[in-house]
């Protein structure tokens, strides 16, 4: 005689709440196994782009402006290096501690300092805090460089004349372009920020003065803080200007000049060339 006895079958043998357990584990794998698909094979371009550009920052490196010599190649207007201080605000982690500690360095009250950081946090663009640091600042900002993430350091270059004030109105002065200018056609390559002659020498050949920026990839850690250059591409220098100044003869002008008011314009009677000009009152 045959038994009738059958096996269990062992999934039905264990307690329904199991089950749904296991049924539950099963969906979660599956549904986890297809958003790594998702993310590695669908998005990871995408995502690799963004991790990319999260670690990367891209730096403009100014290019120096050419000099202003006078016709014996004697220099008038030239560049001297200085250092701003940027923040990149989405690295900026503790805007409160940051602004705190450059409160100290800088003399600024600490709820400015704080309210730009906040107001730009989410941008990657650096943003300007302080322009020409002197030296105590730079010193104090490196030995708090790790209490500083997303602070740093650039060098750039600005005018400098070796004889202050002379032929200030003829060499005219440079200035960060203004909002007015952004607007105007002739200016649509230019960006905020960007310097431009405004007078004199400095505006008529600004084109030829000017150069050509570079910049560079900068790779930085999770804190902001540059670990190495990954690409740069130097700035080009501006060309230099010779005038048909004679700075012997304008510094003579000059000194004839002190303290009176008026106009002295010495010229070549031959070719007509401008050898020296100068007005007062001017400006430095």
């Amino acid at each position: 005689m045959k038994s009738s006895y059958r096996h269990p079958n062992p999934v039905q043998a264990l307690p329904l709440r199991i089950r749904k357990a296991i049924l539950c584990v099963g969906i979660g794998c599956l549904v986890l196994l297809l958003r790594l698909w998702y993310l590695q094979i669908l998005e990871g371009d995408r995502y690799s782009t963004l991790s990319t550009n999260n670690r990367l920052r891209v730096r403009v490196v100014e290019a120096p402006r050419g000099f202003i010599l006078d016709r014996h190649g004697e220099v008038m207007v030239e560049n001297r290096p200085t250092f701003d201080l940027y923040a990149t605000p989405e690295d900026v982690k503790n805007p409160a501690e940051v602004a705190a500690t450059l409160s100290g360095i800088l003399k600024v009250p600490t709820a400015d300092i704080e309210t730009r950081l906040n107001e730009t946090r989410a941008r990657s663009q650096p943003l300007l805090l302080r322009k020409d640091l002197d030296e105590a600042m730079m010193v104090a900002v490196e030995e708090r460089r790790l209490d500083l993430p997303g602070i740093n350091l650039r060098i750039r270059p600005v005018r400098a004349y070796p004889v202050a004030g002379m032929a200030a109105n003829l060499l005219g002065y440079v200035s960060e372009i203004n909002q007015a200018q952004l607007q105007r056609e002739e200016y649509r390559d230019f960006s905020p920020g960007d310097t431009l002659g405004q007078s004199g020498v400095e505006r008529r050949f600004d084109p030829f003065i000017r150069g050509m920026d570079g910049g560079e990839q900068v790779e930085v850690d999770a804190r902001g803080r540059a670990l190495r250059v990954v690409s740069r591409t130097d700035p080009s220098s501006g060309s230099n200007v010779f005038l048909t100044i004679d700075r012997r003869i304008q510094e003579a002008a000059e000194t004839a000049m002190a303290g009176k008011k008026g106009t002295v314009v010495a010229m070549n009677p031959t070719t007509g060339e401008i050898l020296a000009m100068v007005s007062r009152p001017s400006y430095d």
